[in-house]
């Protein structure tokens, strides 16, 4: 749900940025949220620094929240409507990983959850987080990590009070920058 509010949120970001090559994929997995960037690599980052703000301290309205709470409702049972190979591929992730819920169990969660209980949830979502990124194309090792630190200053930083060590600020290894 939050996801899908994130989204709805930066469509008048991202559409400008479709327009110019550069597109993003958000999704909620049962361990967190997935993020991914693609397109042009010269503007990613304008792209990547709306998205953390976005995700960090998003503006939800409650007209929104019971608008996107009631589609993601209405869709889920239709998931079983799929062709039998990707009903049986959907539930193969509930039985082989943990935590992972069924989606009768997401239905519940979704009709028992309020705007006032989710709010609450949304601005803690990311305390005690834990971030993996992998940046690859056309960026230099200096470039990768500025866009790594900023994320992480962006999503865990602020609520946590982390900070990076010096030695990922200044480089990994060498002063030398080469490509990924």
């Amino acid at each position: 749900l939050l996801a899908s509010l994130v989204r709805d949120e930066l469509v008048t970001s991202a559409y400008p940025a479709q327009l110019a090559g550069i597109d993003y994929d958000l999704k909620a997995t049962p361990r967190g949220f997935e993020l991914s960037l693609h397109g042009f690599s010269s503007r990613q980052n304008l792209l990547l620094n709306r998205i953390v703000e976005v995700l960090a301290r998003p503006s939800l309205r409650a007209e929104r929240f019971e608008i996107k709470r009631a589609e993601l409702i209405r869709e889920l049972p239709n998931r079983d409507k799929l062709m039998p190979f990707q009903v049986l591929l959907a539930q193969l992730d509930v039985l082989q990983s943990s935590p992972n819920w069924s989606d009768g169990q997401l239905i519940d969660a979704l009709e028992s959850v309020d705007y006032n209980r989710f709010s609450r949830f949304a601005a803690n979502v990311f305390i005690d987080g834990k971030m993996d990124m992998l940046i690859y194309g056309n960026y230099f090792r200096q470039e990768a990590l500025k866009l790594s630190v900023m994320v992480d200053h962006h999503l865990l930083g602020r609520q946590t009070g982390r900070s990076l060590p010096p030695k990922l600020l200044h480089g990994v290894g060498g002063a030398q920058e080469q490509p990924l």
